[in-house]
């Protein structure tokens, strides 16, 4: 069992710190053993207290997936969704955060709701809200190396927070910190592997807060389009399904990461079978065995350990044909958790959505993984 409470995480002797990659199931993993094998009587998470409620509530409907959205200024400076016909050209942004049960905060707050463990939301309210991307290692290494190696390993390749609301924002948490600490004994903070050491530099430095929370509009759950989770999502939507699959039947999840992948290969293997039948390529065991070597050969080139959807496609296409790479990428972006809500309903796309009536959004994710490369 990895504990935060090691000398290297604790940032005092009533914070505990669990630094992770946001969007990681590994992390997520990581962050269910750690809390169900330490005791806590307080959370604190990396996001503004204006989400919080919608956020608790949001948490309530998983395993459907949904997503928490907070309007933001507007471009043109005129107020964000005004029904004004004449201001269509205004570019709409907004921040959300992903109900995503394979995100380490949104794991995190689920058990201490079922826990019945006090939540704090510690961050700073921005209006606009800067989101930062980081290039972190494949979270599969926390199957072989502690938590505190790991982010020991990984705490000399990152790179400071840009000046301004990255750094503002640390310097919010560490002070909401101390205030915590004079009501709670043990305090668990889950934040980004990023955030973590300047969050800790505030703190033991006790940086001053120069900056107040700005007023900021109220949030909203929409219902996530099943049909686009591939661009919210931290892992695919078959292995999140998978997950939370395991969660329920009270399954081993703990190399789904890997596993999943297998098993998305058969059932795209087998619907390949029932589409095409004897006019389909036989794929046999010899064949998904070249596969998976395939897979993890182009993984290690590009210097990961476990395979993005692109990687995935890519060698179906070149072991199997064009129809097997088509039924890896439809089983890929398969979520089986569908289920009608009292929301309504917006679509992802690439750092944008889609609002039932059409609007089209800029999108900026509270909680932001890896970088990624769509391709």
């Amino acid at each position: 069992m990895t504990s935060p409470h090691s000398s290297f995480l604790k940032i005092s002797p009533h914070i505990s710190v669990l630094p992770l990659i946001h969007g990681s199931g590994d992390f997520a993993i990581e962050v269910r053993r750690v809390m169900l094998n330490n005791e806590f009587d307080c959370l604190a998470v990396p996001l503004p207290a204006s989400f919080q409620e919608n956020v608790e509530r949001a948490i309530t409907f998983l395993p459907s997936i949904t997503a928490v959205v907070q309007e933001e200024p507007s471009i043109s400076g005129s107020a964000p969704w005004e029904e004004d016909d004449d201001e269509d050209d205004v570019q709409r942004l907004c921040s959300y955060v992903p109900i995503d049960p394979c995100q380490g905060v949104i794991a995190a707050l689920r058990i201490a709701m079922m826990e019945h463990i006090d939540r704090h939301f510690i961050d700073l309210e921005t209006q606009r809200f800067e989101s930062i991307s980081a290039s972190l290692p494949d979270p599969y290494a926390l199957k072989k190396v502690p938590l505190e190696k790991f982010a020991a390993a990984v705490l000399p390749a990152l790179n400071k927070l840009p000046e301004g609301q990255p750094l503002n924002r640390c310097t919010m948490m560490a002070h909401r910190l101390r205030e915590l600490e004079k009501k709670y004994k043990s305090i668990l903070l889950v934040c980004s592997l990023s955030d973590w050491p300047w969050i800790h530099d505030a703190y033991i430095d006790q940086v001053p807060v120069e900056v107040e929370d700005e007023e900021v509009n109220e949030t909203t759950i929409y219902s996530a389009d099943s049909e686009t989770l591939l661009f919210m999502l931290g892992e695919l939507p078959y292995i999140t399904g998978l997950y939370e699959a395991a969660r329920s039947e009270l399954e081993d999840d703990e190399n789904l990461s890997v596993d999943g992948i297998k098993e998305l290969a058969l059932t795209a293997r087998d619907r390949y079978r029932l589409e095409l039948k004897s006019k389909g390529r036989k794929i046999t065991p010899k064949l998904l065995s070249v596969y998976f070597r395939y897979v993890r050969n182009l993984s290690l080139i590009e210097r990961r350990m476990t395979p993005d959807l692109y990687t995935l496609v890519k060698a179906a296409q070149q072991v199997a044909g064009d129809q097997f790479a088509i039924q890896i990428a439809e089983t890929a972006r398969e979520y089986p958790f569908v289920h009608l809500l009292p929301f309504e309903k917006i679509s992802f796309g690439i750092e944008q959505a889609q609002l039932p009536n059409g609007t089209m959004l800029e999108m900026s994710n509270r909680l932001p993984g890896n970088l990624i490369s769509w391709r």
